[in-house]
């Protein structure tokens, strides 16, 4: 029936969030977890503390610890933001470089943590890790030089 057909449509979260290994994954992971973290979730929660601390509290308590740390973290860096920064005016170059900033973030520093992970796992134990689905990703390269030669 239809129910069985949206079914076979959707991706097992635990591929999207521990390897991905399809384009499609990579894009449906993208879409759940940075687009939402970063323009949903975070922005969210920021606005409901400034507005309303006391309903942001009681928002607070009915979350799990996990994502009571995502939240606080999230308030946390928007605070940070704003006071490093011109009495907390944000700007379109605080935007850029906030944006570069989680990109080598999220696609170079963790990523090179993760591979550093796993070959430490193999030569500890010497059962392969990268095996089936599970690929070894390569980092966002970035070398800091404006020309690439």
């Amino acid at each position: 029936g239809k129910e069985s057909d949206d079914n076979e449509d959707q991706i097992a979260m635990c591929t999207l969030r521990s390897f991905p290994y399809l384009p499609l994954h990579c894009i449906e992971y993208a879409k759940q977890a940075y687009f939402s973290d970063y323009f949903e979730f975070g922005p969210d929660q920021y606005e409901t503390f400034r507005k309303d601390k006391e309903g942001f509290f009681e928002q607070l308590d009915s979350m799990g610890s996990s994502e009571q740390v995502k939240s606080l973290r999230a308030i946390s860096n928007y605070i940070q933001l704003q006071k490093d920064n011109d009495g907390g005016r944000i700007d379109f170059g605080t935007c850029v470089k906030l944006a570069f900033e989680r990109l080598l973030s999220d696609f170079r520093t963790s990523v090179l943590n993760l591979v550093h992970a796993a070959d430490s796992m193999e030569k500890s134990s010497g059962k392969k890790f990268w095996t089936g689905t599970k690929r070894r990703p390569r980092a966002a390269d970035w070398t800091g030089r404006l020309d690439s030669t």
